[in-house]
Parts: structure tokens; C-alpha cells; sequence
């Protein structure tokens, strides 16, 4: 009895370390695609910068003339459609503000972070978004945007928006989703998601999941010399 009490005993630890192991690759899975992704983003990013510089600074370069109110959803993986999309100028309040904030072709870029309060990942994401600000690290990037959007708000949770916002006090536009139309705009259906847009709203890149800091900075360090070329 002894020995097949022992037997079982390793058949059940065997079957836990697989478990884990397997849980491991998942998460290892999900933090390669999201490199994959933001890959992409800086390959667009730097193929605009190519562009530029083969058709001259004083010509635009190509991208796709399809405009609208919506962009469609961020693909899980594969090509996404709606790079090279021009979506339409769009307006929300602000919470940081107090006033409405609009989304729009001028001349910035955007860095729009996507998020929800209530979200684990957003709240690792965002301190260091407030980090940034809060070293004075974008303003290297006066010709890009940061902008953030709060969505997916659910009444029935304990922890309400108001109250999460006026504990943390973010030092940059926070925009209002209260109905979820920015994130059907944006085709988020997963938080965080980040949305990089130039300075005619034209899309660059999308993906969701968190990221680390020098990653961010990548992004408006890429953004930026767009702008400066352009």
C-alpha cells in the first residue's frame, strides 16, 4: 500500500509539474507575441522614415486613402488591416482637464494607451506612463502626443472609475470611454492596448498587452523622428 500510495503521489506531482510547465509556455507565448507586434509597429514606423527619405521630406509617403469613424479590430496575430487606415478626428473629456480633448490630424503624432481601471496588467502599465511624465522623458518628444483612453467601465465592481481616478491623479489626458464607442472606434476588445497614430490620424501600428518602459520611449523616440524627417 505503501509503495502504491507513493506511486500516486509522484503520478500527481508529475502531473502538476506539467501543468506548470505548460502554463509557463503560455505566458512565455503571449510575451513573444507581444514583442512580435511591436515589432511591426517600429518596422511601419521605419518604413514611413524610409519613404520619406527616398520621395523627399517636401513629398508624403504612400499610404492606404481609406479613412472612417472606426478602425476594425486588432487582430490576435497575422497582418492588421488597419494600418495605413486615416481614422477620423474624434472628441471625449478629459478627466485631467476637465475639458473635451479631441483626437485629431495636426501636427503631432499620438501614443493612445487604452486601458481599464480595473484591469491588473493596466495597473502595472500606467505608473510607468506616469513615471515618464513625471522625469520629464517625453518632453524629448514635443512633435508626439500621449494620450490615454479608460474603458470597459463596469458599474457592478466595487472599485468605481471616480474613485480610482481621484486616488491616483494621472498627470495626462485621461479620456473618458463611458459607453465603449472609443474602444469600437479603436477596435479594442482586450485592455491595455496601445494605438499609434501620426499626425494626419493615419494608423502606424496597434497591440495590446503591457510593455516596459524603454519600449514606450522606443515608440516616441520612433514617432519623433518621423515628425523630424517629415
Amino acid at each position: 500500500m505503501g509503495q502504491l500510495a507513493l506511486g500516486i503521489l509522484l503520478v500527481d506531482r508529475a502531473s502538476t509539474l506539467d501543468e506548470s510547465v505548460a502554463a509557463n509556455q503560455q505566458a512565455l507565448d503571449g510575451v513573444d507575441a507581444r514583442i512580435d507586434r511591436l515589432g511591426s509597429v517600429v518596422g511601419v514606423m521605419t518604413s514611413r522614415l524610409d519613404s520619406i527619405e527616398a520621395s523627399g521630406a517636401s513629398q508624403a509617403p504612400a499610404v492606404a486613402a481609406t479613412t472612417g469613424d472606426a478602425l476594425p479590430p486588432i487582430p490576435d496575430g497575422g497582418p492588421d488591416e488597419a494600418i495605413g487606415m486615416t481614422l477620423n478626428a474624434f472628441t471625449a473629456d478629459d478627466w485631467t482637464s476637465g475639458a473635451e480633448y479631441t483626437v485629431e490630424p495636426s501636427g503631432t503624432a499620438k501614443v493612445v494607451l487604452i486601458w481599464a481601471h480595473w484591469c491588473p496588467y493596466c495597473q502595472q502599465e500606467l505608473p510607468i506612463v506616469q513615471s515618464l511624465v513625471d522625469d520629464a522623458a517625453l518632453d524629448e518628444f514635443p512633435d508626439v502626443e500621449l494620450v490615454s483612453v479608460s474603458t470597459f467601465e463596469d458599474p457592478t465592481r466595487p472599485n468605481p472609475l471616480g474613485a480610482y481616478l481621484e486616488a491616483e491623479q494621472w498627470d495626462f489626458p485621461v479620456l473618458i470611454d463611458s459607453d465603449q464607442s472609443l474602444a469600437a472606434k479603436l477596435g479594442v476588445r482586450a485592455v491595455p492596448a496601445w494605438v499609434i497614430l501620426d499626425a494626419d490620424n493615419t494608423v502606424l501600428g496597434r497591440f495590446t498587452g503591457a510593455i516596459p518602459r524603454e519600449q514606450v520611449l522606443g515608440i516616441f523616440t520612433e514617432l519623433q523622428r518621423l515628425q523630424d524627417e517629415a
